[in-house]
């Protein structure tokens, strides 16, 4: 079945180019083709229609090839472009691919056009959709990113030494600063003085260990301002790379930690009430009518 394909023609004879037509049909394509010889027909030309390769002599009249070129790179396209030509030699060759052409085949060696273009077809579409590949990633990292940065949980990343790697908008806010200026910063300065030590062993235990783990502490924003958080942290680590803790912090009321829990307990229960000292003398059996003498048994 033919392919069909558009292709323009930069050739000053109408017999050459049909030449090129007929091998292109030979080998398999159906071509449409239009055929300009000089810069102003070029640029009509390209302006004007989608164009699936460029086939060009390198010498015309009042026109050149590398000029062709320089002309074809102005609008950015990325499909073949090979020269087809019967006075080209070595050094022309050269002069030629330097310029940006995707390959060049003789006049005299017409046979060599099918292959070489079917090739260059084939890298102009392994690049096209490596390309999109490459927006498709872009807009899927930006929609990540907007993810991350809106979330409603703050994230952090802090390093084994115990700095702010990253973090997103919403765990700067968190922390009442900009972003750019908490990078880098100690994490502990943002834990209050008595939740300290409990967050040093949490950090290590998370750090070694590498199970998740849920925390509740009480922090302060940049301002000194004080506010409970739930903390989930787990342990991630790169190839090659040093162990660090990743965070998800939400503010929110907090009950009493467990390690505040059993000091409350100590220190707030109720004393209990003191029992009366019990009797060495038995109770009466029979209280309204006991006509006992106080001390003795009934």
């Amino acid at each position: 079945m033919s392919k069909a394909i558009r292709i323009l023609i930069v050739e000053d004879s109408d017999d050459d180019a049909r030449l090129a037509v007929r091998m292109l049909r030979r080998g398999g394509f159906e071509p449409v083709y239009r055929r300009v010889q000089d810069a102003d027909g070029l640029i009509a030309a390209i302006s004007q229609e989608r164009w699936d390769a460029v086939l060009s002599d390198f010498r015309l009249p009042n026109f050149s090839g590398v000029q062709a070129v320089n002309v074809f790179r102005s609008f950015g396209l990325d499909i073949p472009f090979i020269f087809v030509s019967g006075t080209i030699g070595e050094e022309i060759a050269v002069e030629a691919m330097k310029a940006g052409a995707s390959d060049y085949v003789m006049k005299q060696n017409l046979a060599r056009l099918v292959p070489a273009l079917q090739r260059e077809l084939e890298q102009a579409t392994i690049r096209a959709e490596h390309r999109q590949a490459q927006m498709d990633l872009q807009v899927s990292r930006d929609r990540y990113v907007d993810l991350y940065d809106f979330a409603p949980v703050g994230y952090l990343t802090v390093s084994m030494e115990g700095s702010i790697a990253q973090l997103n908008l919403t765990g700067a806010d968190m922390l009442g600063d900009e972003r750019e200026r908490l990078l880098d910063a100690s994490f502990i300065r943002f834990v209050t003085l008595e939740d300290a030590e409990h967050w040093n062993r949490h950090f290590q235990h998370v750090l070694h260990g590498g199970e998740k783990q849920r925390l509740e502490l009480a922090l302060r924003r940049i301002d000194g301002t004080r506010f409970d958080a739930h903390l989930d942290c787990m342990r991630v680590a790169a190839d090659n790379a040093a162990p660090m803790v990743r965070i998800g912090a939400q503010a929110g009321s907090l009950g009493s930690p467990p390690w505040r829990r059993s000091r409350l307990l100590r220190t707030s229960r109720p004393p209990r009430a003191r029992l009366p000292a019990a009797s060495s003398a038995r109770r009466c059996c029979r209280p309204p009518r006991c006509r006992r003498t106080p001390g003795t048994r009934c």
